[in-house]
């Protein structure tokens, strides 16, 4: 079996959770969320937990929840890593974002050229819930680069542009930096 195949597989037993199968932590965050995206308040969560908790799980049953919210809130996910990208059913941050992987962190954001700008437009029109996974991983250069792309985009100086926002990972999941 495939690697890819063996992902599949783990992302469509993750979606499949029904709500009620989640654990009491998952829950509680999870109906603080959607209390919040219903009455139309800028949501900024964060949601830690160590590897095996469930994160995956309330991230799916997130997004699916607020989906049925009347008016629907639309969302995008992104990781850090293309691995959890994959279980996901998400973009990594660069991708979604649009931000060069080797630009270092103290220079300011490269502008998109305007046939690419259109299509990141498109991609975040509408968008009222943002969903970061893997937390712990970027530094807060990459998040203040996330921000400021959507501002740059939307011309709005709010967090995250006004969209609710949830960040989810382990706090301890960085690895050491390796050294030669």
């Amino acid at each position: 079996r495939s690697l890819v195949g063996s992902e599949m597989c783990i992302r469509d037993r993750i979606k499949a959770l029904p709500y009620a199968c989640l654990g009491l932590m998952q829950r509680i965050a999870g109906n603080i969320a959607m209390q919040t995206l219903a009455s139309g308040k800028q949501l900024l969560m964060t949601v830690l937990g160590v590897a095996g908790t469930g994160k995956s799980a309330l991230i799916h049953s997130i997004n699916s929840r607020a989906k049925e919210l009347q008016p629907p809130t639309m969302s995008v996910t992104a990781s850090f890593t293309g691995v959890a990208s994959g279980l996901l059913g998400a973009r990594t941050i660069h991708s979604a974002y649009h931000l060069n992987v080797c630009d270092k962190a103290d220079k300011s954001l490269e502008p998109l050229k305007l046939s690419k700008q259109a299509m990141v437009e498109r991609l975040w029109d509408g968008i009222g819930l943002v969903i970061t996974d893997e937390c712990s991983q970027p530094g807060h250069s990459l998040f203040a680069r996330m921000s400021l792309r959507l501002c740059d985009l939307f011309r709005n100086n709010r967090p995250m542009v006004g969209a609710s926002s949830i960040i989810i990972g382990d706090p301890g999941g960085q690895l050491d930096s390796v050294s030669y």
